[in-house]
């Protein structure tokens, strides 16, 4: 039961935060949202940023657990769920940009963002090499030109996973800002863009 309800009220801190930003929730929200008193929140978050904190791993819990298939599959696949974001519920994305605006002045909310982005990347690095590994045991006539030219080694795959993680990231933030932007043919430029000069 304890643990329901500490669940519940990150649960909500999550849907309050992603609604109303940081700065216009206050705990007392929360707790109505949640459905419990102020004080059982203050029981199990001391601190408004332990609760922001904990809501922040919530929602990464599955963020980008990948699917099946080869690497080239999963790499698609993986494009595919983040156009699928620009057309569902925005509350993640809306949270977390607000909360890398806190980053910049609350060490802790910081070092959370830190860690979600660097598991981003690091599953984003762990693609790259094995879609650069499948691709270089491919015979020469099934290469692209930019296998054949082996322009992407594997030591620069950690600033393609920058890079594609800013990409993705960066149409989220166009979208939620600029309501006309096709950001699902942005998604797709950029996810064919990438798979061809990978």
């Amino acid at each position: 039961m304890p643990e329901e309800t500490r669940e519940r009220i990150v649960e909500a801190a999550y849907q309050v935060l992603a609604r109303e930003g940081y700065d216009a929730t206050s705990v007392k929200d929360i707790a109505a949202a949640a459905g419990v008193a102020p004080g059982l929140v203050h029981y199990y978050f001391k601190t408004k940023e332990d609760l922001v904190l904990a809501a922040i791993a919530w929602a990464c819990r599955d963020h980008a657990q990948p699917e099946g298939g080869s690497p080239e599959e999963q790499a698609l696949n993986a494009f595919a769920r983040s156009k699928a974001e620009l057309s569902g519920p925005r509350e993640f994305q809306r949270l977390l940009f607000d909360m890398f605006g806190v980053g910049m002045h609350n060490a802790a909310v910081a070092d959370a963002l830190r860690r979600f982005v660097r598991e981003d990347r690091t599953q984003i690095e762990r693609l790259a090499r094995e879609v650069l590994a499948q691709r270089r045991t491919r015979s020469p006539e099934n290469r692209g030109p930019r296998e054949i030219a082996d322009f992407m080694g594997i030591e620069e795959v950690p600033a393609i996973a920058a890079a594609v993680w800013g990409g993705i990231f960066g149409i989220y933030l166009q979208s939620l800002v600029d309501p006309e932007l096709d950001a699902e043919a942005a998604m797709d430029a950029f996810a064919r863009m990438v798979m061809t000069s990978t």
